[in-house]
Parts: structure tokens; C-alpha cells; sequence
């Protein structure tokens, strides 16, 4: 079989094995030609014989309309390809360093060799990757995390029978509300349930938990923040603490439940972890701090209850209700809570008695401002029914809205007035109060005094002196409560 012999000068010669073929000389140069050139193997298998190696890559040759490239007589060869080093990149086949050449021969084999390196010089490799070694450092390779798939909706009655037994009823002498188990051991709810409230008036108890479970229990005061409206109560429980769901909980328009104890009927009846529906609305702000707005009904009672998602997580909790719409709740956004449950975290036994007494100095205040304002109101109810014309018909109504008044202030008194009696004289004798805190608490009480005693006596002293003694106690009791709200931390009423 004849082959393709280069010459020195670069001119191809035929050669080949046989009588009629025998080695012989250029016809161009006249040189004696015996050295066969080997046919171009596969990338970097470089066996051209009888040619030196060069140290530097030739340029790049262009691609006939073949797909070969061209061997020029006399063309540089490239170098041989260095060992494999560190790191494999892939090399397309148009970038190749080694020129391919065209070996010829009229035979069906030259023929599908043609064809196949045509395929190669112009379609990127079928199958697998053709590498070359460089030296370089190894890639950083980024890893592709799959998005874990969503939670799967829980239906409501599944999400109420695993929360239910978590979900707490706070009561005092004063109101009641609702809680949950945030942390072993912890209670969640509203800083308006206990404000008032002497921690050893407050009972809590689990209506959905086992009887053994179920308490009640005393607690104590572990953290309180007035104006975020959220407050943390230790109790011992064993109680499983309900999920909470991450920072980033808002979802518009999505399902939520709540499970609290609100009254019915006009505060008739009093509902136990009652269970409510309805979807997160929107985020907003007011009085300073963010809130999410509830599309359903909540209810005194509902506050300091859970708002849970269709996982069964918590994403807030109840505290606000607007008072002439319906359907038009608010909730403390969860991220508060994980904010507050990490602050207590190594609480000391010396810091929580401290949040206890100053819990009994806001309570003490906030209850004699309380009662002040209940004469108050009572005061002006009796002048406008003394000053209205008798059988009058707005005269009779006055007149009842005063009996009422006059009722509820007697019933205060008698529930309450003999336990924070006790808890203002705690209270003025504590030496870590402060002084000026001091003064103004015994000047509060006095001036609640002053005032039941003129209502009591409003016909032994006359309207017109009523009436003085009246706008007199009126201007003493706001600078009063300006100055304890100041020093006992405690948000005036808006």
C-alpha cells in the first residue's frame, strides 16, 4: 500500500512498498526520499518522525471549508503536550494547539478518516468531555441546594388538637386574657392582660390540657415591655411550648387561626380557647412599633392568645381590636417574642425578683389613676344630672349612667381596696423606690380619698362647692400622673 512521504523541502512524495513504487528521489529537489510520514493520530498523540520539536506553538491556521486544516510544506509542529498536571478543563475541539494533517490515499478508509475529522473541526464532542491538563488551581464548585418543598396545610381541626393544650387562660381580679406555652416553662400574652393585676391575683390555667396539667398555677414576672404590648410570665409547667414560626413570617393572605377565651353574649358568658379563622392582611405601624393587621373578629379575652399558621406555627400574637370595625384585628409580629424569649435567657433569681417589684409599683399606680378617673367620670355624670331640669328626659339618663358608675366604683373597692392597700404600703416602704416616685403615690392616694369622700357628701356641701372641689382634684391629678407614668416606665393613655 503506497504512502505520503514528506521531503526535506517540504513536497509530498509517493512511496510505498512494492516494485512499482520503489523509495527513490524528489522530483523537485532531487534529494533521496525514505522516511514514510505517519498519518496525525488523536489530540496530543504527536508522532510525526524526522521533523524537530519546536519550543513555541505555531499560529493559528484557518479551517478550510472541509473542516482540516490545512498542512502547510514546512510548517511548524507543535510541541509535544507537558504531562497532566492539576487541574482538567474541558477543550473544545476548534481551540486545539495541533494541527491535524491530511493523509492521503484514495481508499474507502481516507474517506471515512475525512469525514470524521470534518464532523469534529465544526460540531462540539458528542459523549464524553475532551479535557486537557493546565495548570491551575482546582475551581471552587458552587453547590446547588434544592429549595426545600413547602410545608404541606395542616387541616384547622389537626393544628387546634396538637395547640389547644398549650394555649392558656390568664385571670385576675380585674380582667382576664389569654396565653400560650412560647418556651419550657414560659407564658406569652399581652402586657394590658396583667397591668393592673397584682401577680398574686393572677391564676392561669390550661382548659384543653389534661386534669393533671391543667393548674392552676402562680407565676412570675420575667420580662415586660410596655410599649410592644408583650410580657413573659414563669410558671411550672410541663406543657409542650408551641412552634414558632422564623423572623420572617408574614405571608399576605395567609390562613391563620387563633385559640383564646373571650366573652359571649355581652360579657355574659365566658368562652373557653374558643377558635377563630381568618388571614393576614397587611403590616403596618402605630404607637411606634410594627403590627400585623388580622382580616377576623378578636375580642376582649382574645389578647395575648396565639395567631397560628397552616403549619401550626405562631406567627403573632393578639392584642389589638379596632372598636368601631369588625373583622379588624392586630397582632404583635412572632419576631418580638423570639427577640424577648432570647433576653431572658440566664435571667437571675435577684433580677427577676427586681421586674417583680417593679411590676407591683406600676400595678399600685395604674389602679388608684384608674380609680381616680372612675370619680372622675362620676363627678361630672352628677353635676350634668344635679344641673339638668327635673323630668327632663336626658336628666333621667344621666342620672343612670352616675348609679352606674357610682356601683362599679363600689365594687372596686370592695375587691381590691384592701389588696393594694397592702401592696401600696410594700410598695412606700421598699428603699429601692424612688423618692420622688414615693411622694407622688402616697399624693395619689390621698387625692383618691378626698375624691370618694365628695361624692359621698355632695349634698351636705352644695352643687356649686362639689363643683370646685371637683375642678381643684381635676387639676392636681394630671401633674401627678405625668410624673409617675415618667418614673415608673409606664405609657401614658392616649
Amino acid at each position: 500500500m503506497s504512502r505520503l512521504v514528506k521531503c526535506a523541502c517540504g513536497k509530498l512524495v509517493k512511496f510505498g512498498g512494492g516494485p512499482s513504487n520503489p523509495p527513490g528521489r524528489c522530483p523537485t529537489c532531487g534529494r533521496p526520499v525514505s522516511t514514510p510520514l505517519a498519518t496525525a493520530g488523536p489530540p496530543n498523540s504527536h508522532q510525526l518522525s524526522g521533523t524537530s520539536w519546536r519550543t513555541s506553538p505555531p499560529p493559528a491556521a484557518p479551517a478550510f471549508s472541509n473542516g482540516l486544516l490545512p498542512a502547510h510544506a514546512g510548517a511548524p509542529v507543535s510541541p509535544p503536550v507537558p504531562p497532566p498536571r492539576e487541574k482538567l478543563v474541558e477543550s473544545q475541539a476548534v481551540k486545539r494547539n495541533t494541527p491535524w494533517v491530511a493523509v492521503g490515499g484514495l481508499g474507502v478508509v481516507a474517506t471515512a478518516v475525512i469525514g470524521f475529522l470534518a464532523i469534529i473541526a465544526f460540531k462540539p464532542p458528542v459523549g464524553p468531555t475532551v479535557v486537557t491538563p493546565v495548570l491551575e488551581a482546582p475551581p471552587v464548585v458552587a453547590i446547588q441546594r434544592d429549595p426545600s418543598p413547602p410545608a404541606a396545610r395542616q387541616p384547622t381541626r389537626e393544628i387546634v388538637s396538637r395547640c389547644e393544650a398549650s394555649v392558656a387562660k390568664i385571670e385576675g381580679k380585674i380582667g382576664r386574657g389569654t396565653g400560650f406555652v412560647a418556651a419550657p416553662g414560659v407564658i406569652a400574652t399581652n402586657c394590658h392582660v396583667i397591668n393592673e393585676e397584682l401577680l398574686v391575683n393572677l391564676k392561669v390555667t390550661f382548659p384543653s390540657a389534661t386534669k393533671a396539667a391543667a393548674g392552676p398555677f402562680s407565676v412570675h414576672l420575667l420580662y415586660k415591655d410596655a410599649p410592644r404590648d408583650l410580657v413573659l410570665l414563669k410558671i411550672e409547667t410541663t406543657l409542650r411550648p408551641l412552634e414558632l414560626a422564623g423572623r420572617d413570617a408574614f405571608q399576605r393572605g395567609e390562613d391563620v387561626i387563633t385559640i383564646g377565651n373571650p366573652r359571649g353574649l355581652g360579657g355574659q358568658i365566658e368562652l373557653e380557647n374558643a377558635v377563630g379563622r381568618g388571614v393576614l392582611s397587611t403590616e403596618t405601624s402605630f404607637l411606634g412599633q410594627r403590627w400585623y393587621q388580622l382580616s377576623m373578629s378578636v375580642n376582649p379575652g382574645n389578647s395575648g392568645g396565639p395567631v397560628i399558621d397552616t403549619q401550626g406555627r405562631v406567627v403573632g400574637i393578639v392584642t389589638l381590636k379596632a372598636n368601631h370595625e369588625e373583622g379588624h384585628g392586630y397582632c404583635i409580629p412572632v419576631d418580638a417574642l423570639a427577640t424577648a424569649l432570647e433576653k431572658i435567657d440566664g435571667i437571675t433569681a435577684r433580677q427577676r425578683l427586681q421586674i417583680d417589684r417593679r411590676h407591683t409599683a406600676q400595678s399600685v399606680f395604674q389602679f388608684y389613676r384608674g380609680m381616680a378617673e372612675k370619680f372622675t367620670t362620676a363627678s361630672f355624670l352628677l353635676i350634668a344630672a344635679l344641673e339638668a331640669k327635673e323630668g327632663q328626659v336626658e336628666a333621667k339618663k344621666v342620672a343612670g349612667q352616675y348609679m352606674e358608675m357610682h356601683r362599679e366604683i363600689k365594687q372596686f373597692e370592695a375587691t381590691l381596696k384592701g389588696d393594694y392597700a397592702t401592696a401600696f404600703r410594700q410598695v412606700v416602704d421598699d428603699p429601692e423606690t424612688d423618692d420622688q416616685a414615693r411622694q407622688d403615690l402616697e399624693a395619689l392616694r390621698r387625692l383618691v380619698d378626698r375624691m370618694s369622700d365628695s361624692l359621698e357628701h355632695v349634698k351636705g356641701v352644695g352643687l356649686e362647692a362639689f363643683k370646685r372641689k371637683h375642678r381643684v382634684a381635676f387639676d392636681e391629678f394630671e401633674p401627678l400622673v405625668d410624673r409617675l407614668c415618667a418614673s415608673l416606665d409606664v405609657p401614658p393613655k392616649s
